[in-house]
């Protein structure tokens, strides 16, 4: 019964009243009549309060109850009528003149005969039933509080209660709890005999006992977490739907369920998401086992993986029978007295203090948990009742003594506890609680919306008219009492649900008069046929619910309705009306079909609420203001709404319009007549001519929400229009939205077209400031403004008119460049979302800015933002600067702080120090941000997609970390309280160091399948989590499947589980992997190479790494597949001998090549990139070197490949032609194929994408070649090819060969180097053929003639990695930067490019040498260059490039220009020499400036171009540098000795006596190379702050260096690591050995001596080859002339040449631009150097015991040693023995 009598009743009498007040029955002359309908319901309400509580137990009170309401309900629609005809009357007579209501009844005898014969009647009615009441013996309860109840009540099941797996921590409670967690994860994690796969658990109990907190407890398990692949929770419910319940699945697997509708679809893809996951399914609130057997059973008993789990929550017994769970199942019990207490009082305490007041009650609150039975939900909702009830003992003990709790009949879901409190809500409440129970569980009502309805039905009723204050205060009530819950989504607590058990009670209740039928409903066109009722409320969105076939027709029996809520669509028919519900008073649709019904909706008489949503109508009935009882009306997301009817504005009573989210663009002059109006929404600023719609609400002084859209359409000639809103004088207004139309695109940047102009700015601003904000103001919404300035009333000094507000929201402020500085002493604001600024660069002072005039002191520094909990700061994409300084007081309640898609730099200082509320930082999308430090108060920290974040530190009390995609953070430190680590980001190619140093009890990882592979087994990435509890790690396979791969790993107990199989990424077990000459000789290529082409194709593989196996039944492993595969692409054998070889079935090596070819097609496609902006700068220098062709980017080449048949009776070949273009490290950069049947090579190459993009200028489009001193003359970037193609601007073909006679000797010179080149194409296309043999005719291939393009693409990519990896490295990334240029090729001539290119070949090749005289003399050169010609050479191309920038600035004093050799002579001179400029400059004829520049520009673009040369070795160089040094001074394993050294600079002016240093800290290998550099000044450093400062110590002691191979020493397996060696001014570390001290030589043992020895020898040599660099390089030497550049900088560039001519003259080393360094960290905090030592030297003895003459020469070579070297060690002996 949504109706309650006794609240009812007395609207009834207030009707009358008012009717009396207006007199409207004498108007109609029925005044008797009504008198005595008043007195009779008087008589009637004395009793009523207990006819409402017996009717819920008593069967004949419930059929007298039932005549009453019905007699009421005809009782309101008479007056009604009543009202409505004398609203009539005074609109005629008001026209007529005639206000006397005798002559109106006279004038309208029938309205007034009719109307008092219902009357006449309806008192009869009342009578009858007067009379039959004392049968019944009802007494006189005057009020609910003061007398005994006796009641009985039964219940049924919620349709469609829905939950999720979030836990809600406020409601767990006990010991209890804890203990039956731990049992059911205990019952989860183990195996069960009898269980194949699949074993269900089920949670037994009634309804609201808490079988749903102690699934979410499980659900929410780190154990479960780190077990299970796949958790997923399903809310299933009495009334499922099948398909909603299996696409819910679909989802939450991860699964696509592309919003289908059939069972047959869905189903396989719930197959795709789950195969081989293990699986945990809760399905919490089931009813019927079908939900399982019917829809899940069979599906996943094939698919989960082994250990699987349904858990299942249920009230009925037979449901978990019927689901056949493991016995015995789990039951609730109910909560013992103490934790049910704890949870009780946990209700009703707000505050500490008020915990002590309420523990002096703890012996009455006993005594009612005992009452509520245990059950978890009956005790939250008895402590929402005492929450309502003073601290005092007699409140408490008139609750506990309720003649309720004594009801023995009570049905057991109908507990007492939710009874109890129900009773005791005021009258008027209970009507609106249970009507709240009606609304569909799956819409969203927001609160003014379900006020609204309360209104329309007459439950809200006071003389006040603040009806909707009185409604915002019943909707608290039911919150407060737990009867309603908030979503927490939903901002100021404006959406709630309602408990599946609260929500039964309420429809079992209200049953009579009430049906909803929600989705999966069955019976509901019966039940609609069989009875009538007055409310009635449709969930049709299922997509098979029975409800989905209703018509509208099927509804017109209902004609007491005076509810009608929809939520889905209801078919409807032209004929059908919505004259079938005459008393119908509140009428909500919702995305419902219902155009055809509206032209009918003025017959609705009775109607107060409207609400047609997201619907198609256009309209509203053009007599809509006949409808005088009209209160509500939402047209909410009608978007082809665009034209309000003129008669609305007849409508007096109207008290809501809400116009969200429509198009109207026409508002009818006269609106200013709906004074009653309280919330307006969507309402746009219409303008015609003088006129515009704002005009209009000035009068409304009674609204309390207001919103404004389209405000851009105030012209400057309507601007007024804002003032006459009159904003200021509305006192009730407590809502505001302000809105334009966004000028903002979807990259939160303005619209490209759509600027602002300096008159738009300027008018928008006027029209805000005009649009002043009332004090009462609590929530403002601004949206779209593109002013320059936020309104004058936000700003400072006049931010005092928002003194109350609480919620700030804006939103697309598209010009501001400031924030507001008036809110930061806002005493009432809670909460500040700004989403989208993208004009607000820096956030400063101005928004912490005190306002004085709002603080109470104004002489004190007020704190800022006082009770601001929550701040978002979102889409600001160009906010960089935030300053707030420690010392300002500012945001000391701020918890939760959101940062979105911005610039922001660092966070500022005041948050660290002042923000000690914070708990929650959310961050995504902000750039720039590099470090994250301080914040000590953070618990939960989300992290997004921060490119630049590096370090996260201090933040000692964090428990979550999520990090999402933020690729450069390596330092996580400070965080000792973090828990829980989430990891995502599908690049990361190993984890992050960080993981390795904390404590973790969970850690999540999203990453790519080669990471997760490699964290698989044992090794690096394992070693940095495996002292983490809980590890779950997945990987997706495609975005269609997401998180097929996982790794589970628990610590204690140890389990480890993966379905990716490790043997299968072992090393292979053919025969050739055991021999590495072999296995270069089979595979033709390299290990590494080989392990290269495994990890490309490792991803693909795994997806069916079971599949493929040896005849012996053993699985061909990654490494075993790909040999296989390479084999036969290389070797030329048949299918037959290949098997017999490597003991593998025919049909599986066919299958297994080609798996391996389409993964290779599919992940090496970066190896046949055309290559990016820097990489074609390479390979044009290349082209320039090896033939003579500058600005060349590749060779054009077409050819043929052949495929024989692989059967000897079939002759057809298959002929493929195929285009390639060739660098000069012999890559294929481009390729394209066709048919030789259809295609010649001309065809081929305008059919190709090569062709497209060259012609449209999109490739060969980079720098241009210039060929005159002016610029005048340029050659773009080309390709050449043969004669068969085509001249064309980008492609150079030769001269024709007929003409040679005529040919000029440029010709003749371009055609020569032309033919080279293409020679050079004819041995690559050699080499292709000859290394992959499946390209000969007659070998093995696939046999659909369509793979065979692929197989040849597949050749070529192996070919050009064998070429990356081996023999020209160069970094091939996934994505290329190309030239953003297009090339202008209607602008070139073919022809004029290839004579201006032959023209300068001949030119060039007559300057291309230096011209000073040191050039016309070898051995002059070599003497003053102290390098070879060769050297010298090279370092020219070297710095070439950097060069060419500016290679006409420098000339001679003659005028001509120096050539680069000139220039690189004269500072090299400059450099070795030791001169002044001037003799310099007057030696080469040159002046002294121009020698400074040269110098400088040479020692710059050495440190650019030639720093390979001083990188530290990579794994493979550093194995002979230990080579070296073991033979050359007996020190094995050792990688170079470290040495500190002053480098002084005299000063240029010989007066001038001071010099300068520079400290510098070096390392030198056994050739004399120095392999690391530090510098710092002498006067700020020594010896060990310069070692500490430097990079070699910093990653070194990471372990970072010096981590390869270590040496054995001893026979039990003593190792000692790699190491360098310095004097005894260092300290000694495990990888830095220094000297036995010198003082304890009497002591020492031989083993020292000897140690000392050889490392004194070693020594020495860096001394030599620190005096050998400073003896070369003049300008280093002391007492040398300051040369013109920074000291450090000439000290860079001379150790590189000093390296390069070591390099290229005495010990060539190859030197990549990318080193291969050890991917190992070495341990080094875990070392001992002292033991390192100790074991060193003690081998040194061993190994002289088995090698005579040793101690003489400790490399056991006498040539290896010089005798300075010996000369040298002697008397570091003999200084040894002096000192001892």
């Amino acid at each position: 019964m949504a109706m309650v009598l006794d609240a009812f009743a007395s609207y009834l009498q207030s009707l009358l009243t008012e009717m009396a007040a207006e007199e409207v029955h004498l108007l109609l002359g029925v005044s008797v009549e009504i008198d005595k309908l008043g007195d009779k319901l008087k008589d009637l309400k004395n009793f009523l309060a207990d006819a409402d509580r017996r009717y819920i137990t008593d069967n004949s009170v419930q059929e007298w109850v039932g005549l009453l309401k019905r007699a009421m309900y005809d009782a309101t629609d008479i007056l009604d009528l009543c009202q409505l005809k004398a609203m009539e009357r005074e609109a005629s007579s008001l026209d007529a003149g005639c206000l006397n209501p005798l002559l109106f009844c006279i004038r309208n005898p029938f309205h007034a005969h009719d109307i008092g014969s219902r009357i006449k009647r309806l008192n009869k009615k009342l009578d009858s039933i007067k009379e039959r009441s004392t049968a019944f013996g009802f007494i006189n309860l005057g009020s609910y509080e003061d007398h005994c109840r006796n009641m009985h009540a039964s219940n049924r099941g919620n349709p469609s209660r829905e939950t999720s797996g979030e836990l809600d921590r406020s409601g767990v409670v006990g010991e209890k709890m804890e203990e039956d967690t731990r049992a059911l994860v205990e019952i989860l994690l183990t195996e069960k005999e009898g269980y194949n796969k699949i074993m269900v658990v089920a949670i037994v109990g009634a309804g609201g006992i808490g079988k749903t907190t102690l699934a979410k407890k499980v659900f929410n398990d780190e154990a479960i977490n780190a077990k299970f692949d796949k958790v997923i929770w399903l809310s299933v419910n009495q009334y499922f739907d099948k398909v909603e319940l299996l696409r819910t699945a679909v989802t939450l697997a991860g699964g696509d369920q592309h919003s289908e509708n059939a069972l047959a679809v869905l189903q396989p893809a719930l197959t795709a998401a789950l195969t081989g996951k293990k699986l945990l399914l809760v399905m919490d609130d089931v009813w019927s086992h079908t939900a399982w057997g019917d829809v899940f059973e069979t599906t996943l008993a094939y698919v989960a993986a082994q250990g699987s789990r349904i858990l299942v929550t249920t009230r009925d017994e037979r449901v978990a029978r019927g689901m056949k769970g493991l016995r015995p199942y789990h039951r609730v019990d109910t909560l013992n007295d103490e934790d049910a207490w704890s949870l009780l009082k946990k209700q009703v305490v707000s505050s500490e203090k008020d915990g002590h007041e309420i523990d002096m009650l703890k012996d009455i609150g006993l005594q009612i948990v005992v009452k509520c039975g245990g059950l978890p939900l009956a005790v939250k909702v008895m402590g929402g009742l005492l929450c309502q009830k003073k601290r005092e003992r007699s409140e408490w003990e008139m609750v506990l003594n309720d003649s309720i709790w004594s009801v023995s009949e009570m049905p057991e879901e109908l507990n007492y506890a939710i009874y109890i409190s129900y009773e005791d809500l005021p009258p008027s409440i209970k009507q609106c609680f249970l009507y709240y129970s009606l609304l569909p569980k799956n819409a969203v009502f927001l609160k003014s919306c379900i006020i609204g309805m309360w209104i329309s039905e007459g439950f809200l009723h006071e003389i006040s008219d603040d009806l909707e204050e009185l409604g915002s205060k019943y909707y608290q009530e039911l919150i407060l009492r737990n009867l309603i819950q908030p979503k927490i989504e939903y901002i100021d607590q404006n959406f709630c649900t309602m408990h599946d058990v609260v929500r039964a009670f309420a429809q079992f209740v209200a049953r009579e008069e009430a049906l909803p039928a929600h989705s999966g409903q069955t019976g509901i066109i019966s039940k609609l046929s069989a009875r009538k009722f007055v409310r009635l409320s449709l969930d049709l969105e299922s997509e098979l619910s029975e409800s989905r076939e209703l018509d509208w027709s099927s509804l017109k029996a209902q004609k007491t309705l005076r509810t009608l809520i929809s939520v889905g669509n209801i078919n409807t028919k032209p004929r059908d009306s919505s004259v079938h519900f005459p008393c119908l008073r509140t009428l909500h649709t919702d995305s419902t079909n219902v155009a055809l019904l509206v032209k009918s909706l003025d017959e609705l008489k009775h109607l107060r609420y409207l609400s047609i949503e997201r619907s198609d109508i256009s309209s509203l009935p053009d007599n809509i203001g006949n409808m005088k009882f009209l209160q509500y009306i939402s047209l909410e997301g009608c978007k082809q709404f665009v034209k309000v009817p003129r008669s609305i504005v007849k409508l007096g009573n109207l008290r809501c319009l809400v116009f969200r989210e429509t198009c109207i663009s026409w508002i009818p002059r006269g609106f200013s007549a709906l004074t009653n109006l309280r919330a307006l929404h969507g309402f746009p600023a219409l303008v015609n001519g003088d006129w515009s719609s704002l005009e209009e609400l000035g009068p409304l002084s009674l609204l309390r929400a207001l919103g404004l859209k389209v405000l851009e359409n105030v012209s400057d000639a309507a601007t007024s229009s804002a003032t006459k809103v009159r904003l200021g004088e509305k006192v009730h207004l407590t809502y505001l939205r302000l809105s334009c139309s966004s000028r903002l695109g979807y990259d939160g940047l303005i619209n490209a077209g759509e600027g602002v102009s300096e008159e738009e700015h300027r008018q928008i601003e006027e029209v805000f400031d005009e649009l002043c904000a009332p004090p009462t103001l609590d929530r403002l919404e601004i949206l779209g403004y593109f002013g320059q300035r936020f309104p004058r009333w936000m700003m400072s000094t006049s931010a005092s008119c928002l003194k109350s507000l609480r919620i700030l929201m804006m939103e697309d402020l598209a010009c501001c460049t400031e924030m507001p500085d008036g809110l930061s002493q806002l005493p009432c604001l809670q909460f500040i979302q700004i989403l989208r600024a993208p004009s607000i660069k820096r956030v400063g002072p101005e928004f912490l800015r005190p306002c004085c005039h709002l603080s109470p002191r104004a002489s004190q520094a007020a704190v800022v933002f006082p009770r601001l909990h929550r701040m978002e700061l979102l889409g600001m994409v160009e906010w960089e600067e935030w300053e707030w300084e420690e010392q300002v007081q500012a945001f000391p309640v701020l918890e939760e702080l959101l940062l979105d898609n911005c610039k922001l730099r660092r966070l500022p200082p005041g948050l660290a120090f002042q923000g000690k509320a914070l708990k929650q930082l959310h961050m995504q999308h902000v750039h720039q941000l590099s470090f994250l430090e301080n914040l000590v108060s953070v618990v939960d920290l989300e992290v997004h997609q921060s490119p630049d974040l590096e370090r996260i530190t201090n933040l000692p009390k964090l428990q979550k970390l999520v990090i999402v995609e933020c690729p450069k953070l390596k330092v996580l430190e400070g965080v000792c309280a973090l828990q829980r680590l989430v990891l995502e980001d599908y690049a990361m190619e190993t984890l992050p160091e960080f993981v390795r140093g904390i404590n973790l009890s969970h850690f999540h990882l999203d990453s790519s399948l080669a990471l997760l592979t490699s964290i698989a087994m044992p090794g690096p990435e394992w070693d940095k989590f495996s002292h983490v509890q809980h590890v779950k790690a997945y990987a997706d396979d495609g975005a269609n499947n997401p998180r097929k791969w996982y790794v589970l790993y628990t610590k204690h107990p140890y389990n480890l589980e993966t379905n990716i199989n490790l043997s299968f990424m072992c090393t292979g077990t053919l025969s050739l992997f055991e021999d590495a000459q072999r296995f270069e000789f089979v595979l033709k290529m390299t290990r590494r190479t080989f392990s290269y082409i495994c990890s490309l194709v490792k991803v693909q593989s795994l997806e069916d790494m079971n599949s493929y196996t040896f005849t012996d039944g053993r699985v061909l492993c990654l490494e075993d597949r790909v040999a296989i595969a390479l084999i036969m692409l290389n070797s030329g054998e048949p299918l037959e001998a290949v098997a017999l070889s490597v003991g593998v079935n025919e049909s599986t090596i066919s299958l297994v090549t080609e798996r391996f070819i389409d993964a290779t097609w599919e992940q090496a496609d970066h190896h046949l990139n055309w290559p990016g902006s820097s990489e074609i700068e390479k390979v044009k220098s290349m082209f320039d070197k090896i033939h003579g062709l500058p600005n060349c980017c590749g060779i054009i080449c077409t050819t043929h490949i052949i495929f024989g048949s692989q059967n000897c009776d079939n002759e057809t070949n298959d002929d493929i032609i195929v285009q390639v273009v060739v660098d000069p490290d012999m890559r294929f950069n481009n390729i394209w194929l066709g048919g030789s049947d259809a295609m010649n090579q001309m065809s081929l190459l305008h059919d190709s994408e090569f062709f497209k993009e060259c012609d449209a200028g999109a490739l060969v489009n980079g720098s241009k070649l210039e060929l005159s001193s002016n610029g005048s003359e340029e050659v773009e970037e080309y390709v050449i090819g043969a004669e068969g193609y085509p001249l064309r601007p980008w492609l150079l073909t030769p001269y024709k060969q007929q003409d040679m006679d005529e040919l000029l000797d440029s010709q003749v010179e371009f055609n020569r180097r032309h033919s080279a080149a293409l020679t050079f194409v004819l041995k690559v296309l050699a080499r292709l053929k000859d290394t992959w043999k499946c390209l000969h005719g007659g070998m093995w291939h696939p046999e659909d003639p369509k793979e065979l393009c692929r197989v040849i693409y597949v050749c070529i990519m192996l070919h050009n990695i064998v070429i990356d990896m081996e023999e020209a490295p160069m970094v091939r990334d996934l994505e290329v930067n190309y030239s953003k240029r297009v090339r202008r090729l209607a602008d070139e001539d073919a022809v004029s490019v290839r004579d201006l290119l032959s023209q300068h070949f001949i030119g060039r090749s007559s300057q291309s040498q230096g011209t000073l005289y040191l050039f016309e003399d070898s051995q002059m050169f070599e003497s003053v260059l102290k390098m070879t010609r060769r050297t010298f050479s090279y370092i020219c191309s070297l710095v070439k490039v950097p060069s060419l920038k500016d290679m006409n600035n420098y000339t001679f004093i003659d005028g001509r220009v120096l050539c680069l050799e000139d220039r690189i002579a004269v500072a090299l001179i400059m450099l070795n020499a030791g001169q002044t400029l001037e003799d310099v400059g007057s030696s080469v004829g040159v002046n002294k400036s121009t020698v400074s520049l040269v110098t400088e520009r040479f020692v710059d673009a050495m440190r650019e171009r030639a720093r390979h040369h001083r990188t530290w070795p990579g794994s493979g160089e550093m194995e002979k540098v230990k080579s070296k040094f073991d033979k050359m001074f007996g020190l094995p394993n050792c990688c170079g000795v470290v040495h500190t050294t002053h480098i002084p600079f005299g000063s240029e002016h010989c007066d001038h006596e001071r010099n300068e240093y520079e400290l510098m800290q070096t390392v030198v290998d056994p050739d004399m190379r120095f392999r690391n550099i530090w510098f710092g000044l002498p006067d700020s450093m020594s010896q060990l702050s310069l070692l500490h400062d430097s990079e070699l110590f910093m990653v070194c002691e990471k372990g970072a260096w010096l981590n390869g191979s270590k040496l054995k020493v001893s026979s039990e397996g003593s190792e000692v690591g790699e190491y360098v060696i310095g004097d005894a001014g260092y300290p000694l570390l495990p990888w830095l050995l220094t000297p036995y001290q010198q003082k304890d030589t009497d002591d020492q043992l031989d083993s020292q001596v000897e140690f000392n020895r050889r490392h004194s020898v070693a020594v020495s040599f860096a001394l030599k080859a620190l005096a050998r660099l400073t003896d070369t390089w003049k300008c280093l030497h002391r007492g040398s002339l300051k040369i013109p550049c920074e000291m450090w900088k000439a000290i860079q560039a001379c150790c590189m040449l000093h390296n390069i001519v070591i390099d290229m003259e005495e010990a060539p080393m190859a030197r990549d631009y990318k080193v291969n360094y050890s991917e190992q960290v070495r341990g080094v905090a875990k070392e001992d150097a002292a033991r390192a030592r100790d074991l060193l030297s003690e081998n040194f003895i061993r190994s002289s015991s088995e090698s005579q003459g040793l101690s003489a020469n400790p490399s056991g070579s006498g040539n290896e040693i010089s005798g300075d070297q010996h000369e040298d060690s002697s008397s570091s002996i003999i200084r040894r023995q002096d000192e001892g």
